[in-house]
């Protein structure tokens, strides 16, 4: 056994650890009842909130955690006296907001002052003379704590663990009422963790600035009551040690002794598998537990039994230490993995093995809740993480919940977290410096995440701020306060080299002490409303000498998912509407007023079979983009990890920032195997180089290259290219080379260079990439594509047709190089399969309806607003088009998005038959409609979504008679390029066959 010395500050790091302060229990562990520890979970239901807004605050006396003395701090009763709670209050089960039961559902509602929470709790008579502590998971954001109307805990630090000690204030064997004063002063509701707006605006409280925070208030997790012996364990670390994969570890321990006198207690730890089998191993110790104080140790243990904690298998185990001591016992557990993260050299090791992390940014805001996670949502997030290949999420701006952490442990992915608000911009007249009040509040809560959180195996690194490299004595303490506290973890001044004191970025290594500089953090945040063909080819840089992670990786965004979350809100307690149900109700109707009027459902490419299928069709283009991102990133072998801005989303008032994978009920934006195609840990990259649409006589670069995180063993193999035309026949075009793959996570392979042959097909052109082993064996491949302009191409799709064009010389001259045969009088064509119309004719339009009606032509109308004035007038439409347009704009609050089903192609990679707008293929933003009403049975095969509430259709259709209409407003012919073309032909070829 080893007693641990003490520094001054770590001695009272202890002191605050040692009152319940998290990993000694884990939510959901139990302990049984025989020992001298008893609980009672008070969440749920029974409880009763009341917004207090006549209670003054705005300029009450602030205190920090080293001033707090509650015998001398002011009694804030409820306004009216305590009387006051029997006559208001509305029932409410915790976890809750304020702001999730009293908005009505409206985002923009925010209540600032005093609200209260309180509960009657029957207190055992059992419990007398033991220590019995309040454990709140988190609350925001001053927090005080009423045991029958006396002031029984003080906390003014933000979404940290609270633990107060009520021994004192309950009356044993009698209700007691608990009362939780909260106060609000303010935050943001957005994405900034800094001061924004001009001039910059901070969190401020009367007097006194204070880290900024999200502006909720409400009480988080779980709220717990403990009954203890008078000697009992405070805290309890199990900190992974070196050598990599040796499973060894020190399991500490901090005995609080409440008592006047020395006790001798005897600790047994024991190592279990949670299914409850004999422990794999078992051991014990003495120490000598100081009066009225608390006394650390330190055990070492070695368990080569233990499975290691890894991704693909996430193995965790139970340690229990039993106390005993003269008639006195107590019992703690913690949920552990064993796992060591190290960086060697350049680069991360997990159990000794080269890791990058994959992964993306999460502000921490949550549909409906607002500051926190329901269990569905945090397994939600980990589960669509692992869905499209990322192996991690990093809370960012935010101090991390809780409930992710675990499901990461149980699921397998790496974290990374931040306390959120640890700034210092002196151009913004903002400090949370050493000796300010703002930086007393920062330090706790960074000494109280790194205690909370640092039994996690899933967390692998402590970040203190984003984009604020500044350097001082606080940030220096606090950066050692981690490594002494933990250190088994990464800890970095921030993230972002290249933002506000840029360059390198101090740092302390896993199992060391030194601080230092040879760490880089890249933000590369930068947006477009549609695919950059240049970001294929980013994110090369090499930095030798130096950990080379992106920590922001740009910022396109995508369409929450405002089914999924609306479908949400039934699983809410007390009918509370969610604080911002009306930012997705109104879409939600929408997109489900268009999914039952078109019939989407029974056409098309059968992507779509829900309305949320509508919105995560429309956020396709964003998968491919990130994906695609992510490939580019893990190109580079000096890249040692990389997180897309961003994750969730960044809050819904000015300043919003929407780039997310998630939305913030967690719901993947899009298709997860669309982004898990270029995410894979074993694959053959081919990128384009030279462009996207080519021509016959043309030849399209290829760059190729091996990504392997460490699965190929080093040998010889060959790499095999292949190439499909766009009807997806085989070419004679075949490449074959050797390929010495080496210990690197990724190699280049060289160049392709591919001319374009006259005899293919038009469409996706897709060049596949096999590497085989030595017997012959596929062990990786990988894919690209490219559009193919080849009008001449399509003769043998579309010679059985006949056709002819009103007012559409670009359609003629399309259809004319394909060989399509054309009539020029349509009333007395023998055989029309297809009319393609331009502009509206000037007469005439009877008798093509006619055609159309009884002969089962196809029209296919170029659709704008001289065509909507036309079909109303005939009837074929019964409400006036009033709205017209699809813009993609640019930017973090980038808003517009849409796909297009069933004419596109093939894209196969991976589901084909449904696009993005916002994707690669597309020339530019689609042109879309709305209203859309007819009389008569109507089809839609895309839609363009944007905030709040527009919805316009791409491609709609009408049953006539015998015939089908389209109108097609997006992407005509006339765009005279590759995609535009394919479009064109696909519904001309589809919808004279009937292939709906």
């Amino acid at each position: 056994m080893t007693v641990l010395k003490l520094t001054p500050w770590l001695a009272a790091a202890i002191v605050a650890a040692s009152l319940f302060s998290a990993p000694a229990a884990r939510a959901g562990d139990s302990v049984p009842e025989k020992t001298g520890r008893h609980e009672l979970q008070l969440a749920g239901p029974g409880w009763k909130v009341w917004l207090d807004d006549q209670a003054p605050w705005q300029n009450d006396k602030l205190y920090a955690p080293d001033e707090v003395d509650l015998k001398a701090l002011p009694v804030n009763p409820p306004t009216g006296g305590w009387q006051a709670l029997d006559s208001h209050g509305a029932p409410c089960t915790i976890p809750a907001s304020v702001e999730e039961i009293f908005s009505g559902g409206v985002n923009s509602y925010q209540y600032l002052g005093v609200s209260w929470f309180w509960k009657e709790v029957l207190i055992p008579a059992a419990w007398q003379g033991k220590r019995v502590n309040l454990h709140i998971d988190k609350a925001r954001m001053r927090t005080e704590v009423y045991v029958n109307g006396k002031l029984a805990g003080y906390d003014v630090v933000s979404e940290i663990p609270l633990d107060f000690d009520l021994t004192n204030h309950l009356v044993f064997g009698k209700p007691n009422q608990i009362a939780i004063r909260l106060t609000n002063p303010g935050g943001n509701r957005g994405w900034e963790d800094a001061p924004q707006g001009n001039p910059p605006q901070t969190l401020r409280w009367g007097n006194y600035d204070l880290p900024m925070s999200h502006n909720f208030s409400g009480i988080g997790g779980d709220v717990t009551l403990t009954a203890n012996d008078p000697v009992f364990i405070g805290n309890l670390f199990v900190k992974n040690t070196l050598p990599a994969g040796a499973r060894n570890a020190e399991i500490h321990v901090t005995v609080r002794n409440t008592t006047d006198i020395d006790q001798k207690v005897s600790l047994t730890a024991s190592i279990e598998e949670p299914k409850g089998l004999e422990p794999l191993l078992k051991t014990s110790w003495e120490v000598l537990a100081k009066a009225n104080s608390d006394t650390a140790s330190v055990q070492a243990i070695s368990v080569p039994e233990a499975k290691l904690w890894s991704l693909e298998d996430p193995n965790l185990y139970n340690c229990r230490v039993v106390m005993e001591s003269a008639g006195l016992r107590d019992e703690s557990l913690a949920t552990i993995g064993f796992r060591v993260f190290e960086v060697v050299g350049d680069n991360f090791y997990l159990n000794g093995k080269r890791v990058r992390i994959r992964s993306a940014i999460d502000w921490g805001y949550y549909a409906l809740t607002g500051f926190y996670a329901t269990p569905g949502m945090a397994r939600r997030s980990v589960e669509n993480a692992k869905a499209i290949g990322h192996n991690g999420i990093n809370f960012h701006r935010q101090i991390g919940e809780p409930l992710v952490m675990e499901a990461a442990d149980e699921l397998g992915l790496y974290l990374y977290e931040e306390p959120g608000g640890f700034h210092d911009y002196p151009h913004l007249n903002y400090h949370v410096v050493d000796g300010s009040f703002a930086g007393k509040l920062m330090e706790e809560k960074c000494r109280q995440m790194f205690l909370r959180d640092r039994n996690h195996p899933s967390l692998l690194m402590f970040c203190l701020a984003n984009e604020s490299n500044t350097w001082g004595p606080l940030r220096e303490r606090v950066m050692r306060m981690a490594s002494d506290l933990d250190g088994s973890r990464l800890v970095i001044n921030t993230s972002g080299s290249n933002a506000f004191g840029g360059g390198d970025i101090w740092h302390i290594r896993p199992y060391e002490t030194e601080i230092r500089k040879d760490y880089w953090d890249d933000h590369t945040v930068e947006s477009k409303g549609r695919f950059q063909e240049s970001d294929l080819l980013a994110h090369q840089e090499v930095l030798p000498g130096r950990v080379q992670y992106f920590g922001e990786v740009r910022c396109y965004t995508g369409p929450d998912n405002s089914p999924e979350i609306v479908a949400m809100k039934s699983r809410l307690p007390d009918g509370r509407p969610g604080y911002d149900l009306n930012v997705f109700a109104p879409m939600a109707m929408e997109i489900e007023s268009y999914f039952n009027e078109f019939h989407v459902a029974s056409i098309g490419s059968g992507n779509i079979k829900t309305p949320s299928d509508v919105s995560r069709q429309a956020g396709r283009g964003l998968m491919y983009i990130d994906g695609r991102l992510g490939q580019a990133l893990l190109r580079n072998d000096a890249s040692d990890g990389y997180a897309i801005s961003g994750w969730s989303g960044g809050g819904y008032l000015p300043g919003i920032w929407a780039s997310a994978i998630c939305d913030e009920g967690r719901n993947l934006k899009g298709p997860a195997e669309d982004f898990a195609y270029w995410t894979r840990d074993v694959q053959i990259a081919i990128t384009r180089k030279n462009g996207k649409y080519f021509q016959p006589g043309q030849t399209a670069g290829f760059d190729l290259s091996l990504i392997n995180e460490g699965r190929l063993p080093a040998g010889d193999y060959v790499l095999k290219i292949s190439v499909r035309d766009g009807a997806g026949k085989p070419t004679a075009f075949t490449s074959e080379l050797p390929v010495k793959v080496e210990g690197s996570y990724a190699q280049p392979l060289g160049d392709l260079n591919m001319p374009i042959d006259a005899s293919w097909r038009g469409g996706y052109l897709t060049i596949q990439g096999e590497l085989l082993d030595s017997s012959g064996r596929r062990v990786a491949d990988g894919t690209e594509q490219v559009l193919l302009q080849n009008r001449a191409s399509f003769r043998d799709d579309l010679k059985a047709l006949t056709g002819a064009v009103v007012n559409w010389p670009a359609a003629q001259n399309a259809l004319t190089e394909a060989g399509v045969a054309l009539e020029e009088n349509i009333g007395t064509a023998k055989k029309l399969d297809f009319i393609a119309a331009g502009d509206p004719p000037e007469s005439g339009f009877d008798q093509i309806l006619e055609r159309v009606k009884s002969g089962g032509s196809l029209l296919l109308i170029r659709f704008d607003a001289k065509w909507a004035d036309l079909l109303l007038q005939k009837g074929l439409l019964s409400e006036p088009v009033t709205g017209w347009g699809g813009e993609q704009t640019h930017g973090w609050d980038g808003n517009g998005w849409g796909y297009l089903d069933h004419f596109v192609g093939d894209q196969s990679i991976p589901s084909g038959k449904t696009i993005g707008t916002t994707s690669w293929e597309v020339p530019g933003d689609p042109m879309g409609f709305a209203p859309f009403k007819s009389s008569y049975k109507m089809g839609a095969y895309g839609a363009y979504l944007a905030r709040p509430n527009v919805l316009r259709v791409l491609i709609g259709t009408m049953d006539y008679g015998k015939g089908k209409i389209i109108l097609s407003p997006a992407y005509p012919v006339d765009g005279d390029n590759a995609f535009n073309d394919l479009l064109f032909f696909n519904m001309i070829r589809m919808g004279s066959r009937g292939e709906w």
